[in-house]
């Protein structure tokens, strides 16, 4: 196949998971009411004003126009309120610190479990250097993600190290079969 259509179909499949990403999000706030069942009876459409995730919402519903203030447990009776936060919500309410925090030590804790594979991997002498083998298992975090499974990024993880060490394949998958456990 030429290089130029596998490019473009690359593309086209990058886009269509964009699509669908793209649908499946929420961007508007909402609260429905749900009745014993758990079906829901109303849904209405607006926008949260102030926190969100309190014991108590402030709602300005489109429909209406009304500020409304809503509880988000159920009364114990027949109906619950589900308050459901769009995603732009969710942005506005972001602790920025925590995030950033979260995010650091996310960063810091994949360099670690990544350093712990290059270190079987040079105990094996496989000859693959430190950052080489991040960018194989920041790949397979990757796959992680997107595979269905736990374990679809080691696969992926494998297949890319049995390839670059072609003469010792059983040993560079041992590998991440040992780091796995």
């Amino acid at each position: 196949m030429k290089p130029g259509f596998i490019l473009t179909l690359k593309l086209f499949v990058v886009a269509v998971l964009f699509a669908v990403i793209f649908n499946a999000t929420e961007w508007h706030d909402s609260f429905s009411r749900l009745d014993v069942n758990g079906e829901i009876t109303t849904r209405v459409e607006g926008q949260i004003i102030g926190h969100w995730n309190g014991p108590t919402v402030q709602f300005l519903s489109d429909e209406s126009g009304q500020l409304l203030t809503l509880k988000q447990n159920s009364d114990g009776q027949s109906t619950t309120t589900l308050i459901s936060p769009g995603f732009i919500t969710y942005f506005k309410n972001l602790d920025l610190y925590l995030f950033a925090l979260s995010s650091f030590m996310f960063v810091i804790f994949a360099l670690v479990i990544n350093t712990r594979w290059w270190w079987l991997l040079r105990a094996n002498e496989l000859g693959v250097g430190f950052w080489e083998a991040q960018r194989y298992s920041w790949i397979g975090f990757f796959f992680n993600n997107i595979i269905p499974g736990a374990t679809g990024g080691d696969v992926i993880k494998a297949i890319y190290i049995a390839r670059r060490c072609q003469g010792e394949p059983v040993r560079a998958l041992v590998s991440v079969a040992v780091d796995r456990v």
